[in-house]
């Protein structure tokens, strides 16, 4: 059961990937499409709350919700404004070793099992990260950010996702069959706190230049409410997707060691990414993705037989 939970949260997560084509083909003020995003996990998160009867928020859900919040806030922020200035295949194949980080939590702190089978599939689901990101050079959204900048960007947004990852394991490992929600409502609500206040400072910064930018109020008026309906419905999509996904993530981590459950989550994300973008935007595998895809199923047997 713990599997096929797991393989329904990388492939929400999948889902949730998808908001950043969405983004990108019509581009949303980031830190507003951030804010409304956890508004709405966070809204959720209380109605999971209600449906399961369970107000009280543990301990452990503020001791891994807050590090979460504030580490996806970072993770997620960094990358879309990465993904907007350099090739999509290179950081979307850098921000997937975020795995290193949870795994090797499980492995060193909580001292979860892992076998020889299990280090060979895992080999394997990295060998196929690295072939999924060897797409068409035609896949550039914009080739002009500088190599140091860029490289960096990708580093720290790659590692912030690992540690927002590696939360979801201490919290299963400490609250045990504790419900999600509480955790969700916690790490959901410190992103949003974080976006708000972003967009206030920047406000604060930008007020007199944007008075002086406005130009004609009318066309204003029609921009900005063209950009909020859009910036809603992606919001709405990767806020339903994002709790969703984060949910089942610390389900199947009470019967799951997090050794077996990262590799087999990440490997349905990249698996289900190609095959949405194939259904919903026509986009072609490479031969790099379908060995990528085979091997990375190959892993993914070797990692469940370790289990």
């Amino acid at each position: 059961m713990g599997i096929v939970i797991i393989f329904a949260s990388g492939l929400i997560g999948a889902l949730f990937s998808l908001g950043y084509k969405f983004n990108g083909l019509r581009p949303s003020p980031t830190l507003v499409l951030l804010m409304l995003m956890s508004a709405v996990a966070s809204l959720l998160s209380v109605a999971g709350m209600a449906l399961f009867g369970e107000w009280e928020v543990p301990y452990a859900a503020l001791y891994a919700g807050i590090p979460q919040g504030c580490a996806s806030f970072a993770a997620v922020y960094l990358f879309v404004l990465v993904t907007r200035r350099s090739r999509l295949n290179v950081s979307w194949t850098i921000i997937q070793f975020y795995i290193v980080v949870p795994f090797f939590v499980s492995l060193l702190i909580f001292h979860d099992g892992f076998t020889l089978r299990g280090i060979v599939g895992v080999a394997a689901i990295l060998l196929s990260i690295l072939l999924f990101g060897r797409r068409s050079p035609a896949e550039v959204i914009a080739a002009d950010t500088p190599t140091r900048w860029g490289v960096t960007m990708l580093v720290l947004s790659t590692l912030a996702s690992g540690v927002a990852n590696a939360m979801a394991k201490v919290y299963a490992a400490i609250a045990l069959a504790a419900p999600p929600f509480p955790m969700m409502l916690v790490s959901n609500g410190s992103f949003w706190l974080l976006a708000t206040a972003s967009i206030a400072l920047r406000r604060v910064r930008r007020t007199t230049a944007a008075a002086a930018l406005s130009g004609a109020s009318g066309e204003t008026a029609v921009t900005a409410q063209q950009i909020t309906l859009t910036t809603m419905g992606i919001a709405g999509w990767m806020g339903i997707m994002q709790l969703s996904g984060a949910a089942l993530l610390i389900v199947a981590l009470t019967g799951l060691p997090g050794t077996v459950a990262y590799p087999m989550r990440i490997v349905m994300n990249i698996i289900g990414v190609v095959f949405f973008s194939r259904l919903l935007f026509g986009e072609r595998l490479s031969r790099f993705e379908w060995a990528g895809t085979f091997i990375a199923i190959a892993g993914v047997a070797l990692v469940a037989s370790s289990a």
